[in-house]
């Protein structure tokens, strides 16, 4: 749920705060006595509940938090005691470093398409039902699978004109495509020959997830056999008698049939 993702997001940044607080405490210590400052409490309780919180709320969020908060405490409160250990500092700097670190990588992960094209695709091309003209082998391969030369005819969602492209694709060994094959897939207006297939167990977001469902659907259904008129009014006939079907159903569904 997302209110209480936000609420325990929000718990966790405080806890986090509390702990970078106890931290600024706690760096000049060498070891607590009963002269310890009071305000470790802070550090105590603080940090826990972070990491509790990382299970509710936003783990990268209060995690992030929690290294910041930990790395600016040592460093400021090693600074402010002359006396104080130097190894302040590199938990401190560690923390930072660790933090930048994860900050680097969640920008990397959000920017960087390391999909071929796919993702950018899924968010800012249109949709089209694709179907499969031809397979050439190109001769190259990626991961041991073929890279191919694959000619579709693409059918915009949006009930614009059908139109044929090619790219080269690395497909599977195993699950070889054949023509007349369909597939949901992306392309890019600007660029017809950029485009993407929606493969079968892709993680794909639910748009493209439900467009890749419909296709199935419809191709499924275009290869099922051809239901017998007279067969499908015989077992019609069957569930009227047993009850499970009304006379006036039965009377709908034998006219629809007789069409």
């Amino acid at each position: 749920m997302r209110w209480l993702r936000s609420i325990g997001t929000g718990i966790g940044v405080v806890a986090s705060v509390m702990t970078g607080i106890g931290s600024f405490y706690l760096a000049p210590i060498d070891s607590c006595s009963s002269s310890c400052p009071p305000q470790l409490w802070l550090f105590g309780v603080g940090l826990p509940v972070a990491l509790l919180a990382c299970a509710v709320g936003s783990a990268n969020i209060v995690f992030l938090t929690l290294l910041c908060a930990v790395g600016v405490g040592y460093i400021a409160g090693t600074a402010s005691s002359p006396g104080a250990s130097s190894a302040g500092y590199f938990i401190g700097g560690g923390s930072l470093l660790l933090a930048a670190g994860g900050v680097a990588i969640w920008w990397f992960t959000r920017n960087v398409d390391t999909t071929d094209g796919s993702a950018a695709l899924y968010a800012t091309g249109r949709p089209a039902v694709a179907t499969l003209l031809s397979l050439t082998d190109t001769g190259g391969s990626v991961n041991d699978n073929p890279v191919t030369l694959i000619r579709v005819r693409m059918e915009p969602v949006d009930g614009g004109p059908a139109f044929e492209t090619a790219r080269t694709f690395p497909v599977s060994r195993v699950s070889v495509p054949v023509p007349g094959q369909r597939f949901a897939a992306y392309y890019d207006p600007a660029e017809p020959d950029r485009f993407t297939l929606v493969n079968a167990g892709e993680e794909v977001p639910d748009d493209v997830g439900r467009l890749r469902d419909r296709v199935d659907a419809q191709t499924r259904a275009a290869a099922a056999p051809p239901v017998d008129p007279l067969d499908r009014l015989a077992e019609l006939n069957e569930q009227r008698l047993a009850g499970t079907l009304s006379e006036a159903e039965f009377q709908r569904h034998k006219a629809e049939l007789l069409r």
